[in-house]
């Protein structure tokens, strides 16, 4: 049995598909699953809006064949910093991890057991060099903070390279205002009758 009156509602758009500084956003993870496919981030942080809408980026563990794992380490460790500070605040010394992958659980262990900080988030369609068609987190630190922090000492800002409207325009309605998909009823239904 298929109850549509449960379940198969259309997705929310993270804030409302508006870029930039959004407020009072939640944050959970999803670790990698094992039916997930093989590129699959490791960890999935989500920002989560006050209307359910939900963007996110991936963290990876360092590949064995990475052209260069430093770089790579580099890079994850600015963003867990980042997080860290974010959870807990400037003054959190942070406890030293084994590797990346310790690194990696460690970061969504701070999440888990803070589920109900509230988070500012930085979101763009991507940059003038890197234009993305989705709204995501900003790539670069800082990209999320604390809503402990006063608004007027904000650290967050949008960059000039930062794109805050998509570069490709949504597809337009057509001309008739019907949609262009066939499995749509062009006609109407009899009298009496269900229209599919």
């Amino acid at each position: 049995m298929i109850d549509l009156n449960n379940g198969y509602d259309s997705s929310i758009v993270f804030n409302e598909g508006v870029a930039g500084i959004v407020e009072n956003v939640s944050l959970r993870a999803e670790s990698k699953k094992e039916d997930d496919k093989e590129n699959a981030p490791n960890l999935k942080v989500i920002f989560v809006d006050s209307k359910g809408g939900e963007v996110n980026f991936g963290l990876w563990n360092i590949k064995a064949d990475s052209q260069d794992p430093d770089k790579d380490l580099t890079n994850l460790g600015r963003t867990a910093k980042h997080i860290f500070h974010t959870i807990f605040g400037a003054t959190y010394v942070i406890p030293p991890f084994r590797d990346d992958v310790e690194l990696i659980a460690g970061i969504k262990k701070a999440i888990d057991a803070n589920p109900t900080l509230r988070y500012r988030v930085a979101t763009n369609y991507g940059s003038d060099s890197y234009p993305s068609d989705y709204l995501r987190v900003k790539k670069f630190v800082p990209f999320m903070e604390n809503m402990a922090v006063k608004k007027e000492d904000t650290k967050l800002s949008m960059g000039k390279n930062d794109l805050l409207k998509k570069v490709t325009a949504d597809d337009a309605p057509m001309a008739s205002g019907k949609p262009a998909t066939s499995w749509v009823s062009e006609s109407a239904p009899e009298e009496g009758k269900e229209p599919f």
